[in-house]
């Protein structure tokens, strides 16, 4: 077993695009980092292993997974613009009192809470309007694991949030 850091990162475009954000984590060592494609991947993940971060985009595609795909179509009628599904995932994670959700994720482990969520966001301004209120209702801090990905981002941006949110556990 190793004991290496353990990083689950939901992105769509995790594979592809955003490679050289992942080669900064792996080239550094003390990483496990885990890729998940869709919203499916990341509910099957978090069922089947236990994490030290998890990493998220708000916008990430359903999967194969018949309920999120229902979700993410509604979600798309409903707000005219991105799907937003992995903020619906963290809804039902969190389970906050203050909001409901349309995901509802049958056994939430023990060891998922707001101070291991970071959220790397990979959209565009408009679909993230209200996203503050959201965040402090998720009790994520959005100074320590909220970032925008733009062109002028540094490669290291994934790393960066992964080694915030640590340096923030070790201090609680």
């Amino acid at each position: 077993m190793s004991n290496k850091i353990r990083v689950l990162w939901g992105e769509s475009n995790a594979f592809s695009a955003l490679n050289i954000l992942a080669a900064h984590v792996y080239a550094h060592g003390g990483y496990c980092l885990t890729c998940a494609k869709n919203a499916t991947e990341v509910v099957q993940k978090i069922s089947e292993n236990e994490y030290d971060v998890i990493i998220l985009n708000i916008i990430i595609e359903p999967g194969i997974d018949d309920n999120l795909i229902k979700i993410s179509s509604k979600l798309w009628r409903n707000e005219m613009t991105s799907a937003r599904l992995g903020l619906q995932l963290l809804y039902g994670l969190l389970r906050p009192k203050k909001k409901e959700t349309e995901f509802s994720f049958l056994n939430v482990p023990g060891w998922v809470n707001p101070n291991k969520i970071g959220i790397l966001f990979t959209g565009f301004d408009t679909e993230v309007k209200n996203l503050d209120e959201d965040l402090k209702i998720l009790g994520i801090n959005p100074n320590i694991a909220y970032t925008r990905y733009a062109l002028k981002t540094p490669p290291t941006i994934l790393l960066d949030m992964i080694q915030r949110i640590l340096e923030r556990n070790s201090n609680l």
